[in-house]
């Protein structure tokens, strides 16, 4: 039973991103992380340093019950690993940086708790932009945004708006790229019919939207919307579930 809690409590943050409830779905979602080793060993890093502490502090049942404990470690992991190179002064960032967001998390939700709002991603946002901030003196770190390209890539000839979508997908763990999202698309569409759904008319609505609004056309595909995703799964599938209403 230990064996399968651990198994939960390391894969849980990888499924909590999009909103899912499943720990074997946060398997593959892990293993497509490693198309950049950098961004999967150091989220990895976070989240196993976010999971140590926990256990020191024995508050596993709260962050097992609930995923953005251990998601927002996760993503700040990502994040130095996909503009940072895989080093030791990386693997020490991702540590502290993980475990600071973790309480930085445990002290939000107390606070947000009290007036019902959830909190989401706000530590991952928080903690951000205080070490981007900070590591600007480091500038030999940027490096690895250079050389940053996923294994097995592919190109495919698919419409603009398409490949978009898909490296929209992707960037939402760090891996802007056609590949990732298609196969991050894939499982969400396995395991959750109506995230993926959702997912897409989320993002083609805001698309679309986002260039009704600008006066250049194309100029919407200048950098990855992976907001109108998120926004459309958390709205449409946890916050307010049409399907769950009508059975309520």
């Amino acid at each position: 039973m230990r064996l399968l809690e651990r198994f939960y409590f390391l894969f849980r943050p990888y499924v909590a991103i999009f909103f899912l409830d499943n720990p074997y779905a946060g398997v593959l979602i892990a293993l497509i992380t490693f198309l950049v080793p950098s961004v999967a060993l150091l989220g990895i890093v976070a989240v196993l340093a976010t999971i140590a502490v926990a256990n020191f502090l024995k508050i596993r049942q709260t962050y097992l019950k609930e995923g953005f404990y251990i998601y927002n470690s996760l993503l700040v992991g990502m994040g130095i690993g996909y503009f940072f190179g895989l080093s030791a002064l990386s693997v020490i960032l991702a540590l502290f940086f993980g475990i600071f967001t973790f309480v930085l998390t445990f002290g939000l939700n107390r606070i947000f708790g009290t007036f019902g709002l959830p909190i989401l991603s706000l530590p991952f946002a928080i903690t951000s932009v205080l070490f981007y901030l900070a590591s600007y003196r480091y500038t030999t770190l940027y490096a690895n945004t250079l050389k940053l390209t996923p294994l097995f890539e592919t190109d495919l000839a698919i419409l603009p708006p398409i490949d978009h979508f898909f490296r929209s997908f992707g960037s939402v763990i760090f891996l802007p790229h056609m590949l990732v999202g298609l196969l991050l698309f894939g499982v969400i569409l396995f395991f959750s019919r109506i995230l993926a759904l959702l997912a897409a008319v989320g993002y083609f609505v805001g698309l679309a939207f986002h260039t009704y609004l600008l006066a250049t056309p194309g100029a919407a595909f200048s950098h990855y919307d992976f907001n109108f995703i998120l926004i459309a799964m958390a709205l449409g599938g946890v916050f307010w579930s049409p399907i769950q209403r009508a059975t309520s």
